[in-house]
Parts: structure tokens; C-alpha cells; sequence
């Protein structure tokens, strides 16, 4: 479900995805917490203790946007002490 989500973690900006995490979460939820199938979703997930997929999703996209600055910067300073980079 998490592979490749920072590419499509945009999309969860949309009420129409949202609404199909939620309900596809909702049904592990439930069995997790072994409620009965009328409890609501939020519910389930608190007693579950899962976050929401939506949120998920946007936080490992903002873990890996954070990973690629920070390669970024060790490559950048790896480049300067060989010399490569003259500022």
C-alpha cells in the first residue's frame, strides 16, 4: 500500500481517494480491534491504534522529500572537498 506513495501522494488530496483509503482501512481496522462491523471508522481506528492511510502516505512522502535534501547536501559537500565545487 506505502510502495512508491510519494508519487502519488497528491492524490490524496482528492475526497474520492481519501474515501477509498478510509474504507479499505476501516475493514482491517475492525478485524484488528474485533468490533462489530457497525462501529464507525473512527472508532476502529482508535482502537486499532492506526493513523490514518492518507496520513501515513503524506508523511513517507515528506520522509523521502526530506532524505533526498539531506543526500543532496552530503553529495554537495562531498563534491566540495574533492574540489569539484569552487564558490
Amino acid at each position: 500500500m506505502m510502495y512508491a506513495s510519494n508519487t502519488w501522494a497528491p492524490a490524496t488530496e482528492l475526497e474520492m481517494i481519501r474515501s477509498v483509503l478510509s474504507s479499505l482501512q476501516r475493514g482491517f481496522a475492525i478485524k484488528i480491534c474485533r468490533a462489530y462491523r457497525t462501529v464507525s471508522l473512527t472508532s476502529a481506528m482508535i482502537l486499532a491504534g492506526l493513523l490514518p492511510l492518507d496520513l501515513r502516505i503524506r508523511e513517507a512522502e515528506a520522509l523521502y522529500k526530506a532524505k533526498r535534501i539531506i543526500d543532496g547536501l552530503s553529495s554537495t559537500r562531498k563534491r566540495a572537498r574533492k574540489g569539484h565545487c569552487k564558490h
